[in-house]
């Protein structure tokens, strides 16, 4: 009698454990029942979203050429480097483009330093103007307007 329930209650664990391992692996891998996503797709899906604002958008790094009389308008985030040429700052707030390279700030009409990384605080207006034609590298979003 004792041998007969031991393997009843051994027979019943197998067929739970086998229930359970069924039950696990009745999902698709990243579907709604097993949520599994790797760090490469959530940033390849982060990057598109955020490459429909403006121009440009997440994590690249973007070359633009902005002719003479051209505006960029970043947005809150966004760091800039002017590489060539020669562009005034565009400060509507007067709180000015931080300059990360100097510690400091460029404010409305100075002139933006070459190879200095600066970065857009807010989606403000702050940008700058192009004197001559410029070349800018930039990482985040903005607009470039003529």
């Amino acid at each position: 009698m004792k041998k007969t329930i031991g393997i009843a209650s051994v027979m019943i664990l197998l067929l739970a454990a086998y229930g359970g391992l069924v039950w696990a692996g009745g999902g698709d891998p990243g579907g709604a029942t097993d949520p599994l996503v790797t760090r490469s797709f959530v940033e390849r899906h982060v990057d598109e979203r955020l490459a429909g604002i403006g121009v440009g958008g997440g994590n690249q790094w973007q070359v633009e050429k902005i002719e003479t009389g051209g505006i960029f308008e970043g947005i809150g985030g966004t760091e800039v480097v002017l590489r060539s040429g020669q562009a005034t700052c565009i400060d509507p707030t007067g709180n000015g483009i931080l300059n990360v390279t100097s510690g400091g700030n460029v404010f409305n009409g100075q002139q933006v330093p070459q190879n200095n990384m600066l970065i857009i605080p807010r989606d403000d207006g702050r940008g700058f103007k192009a004197d001559t034609p410029v070349y800018i590298m930039y990482r985040g979003g903005g607009t470039i307007k003529y």
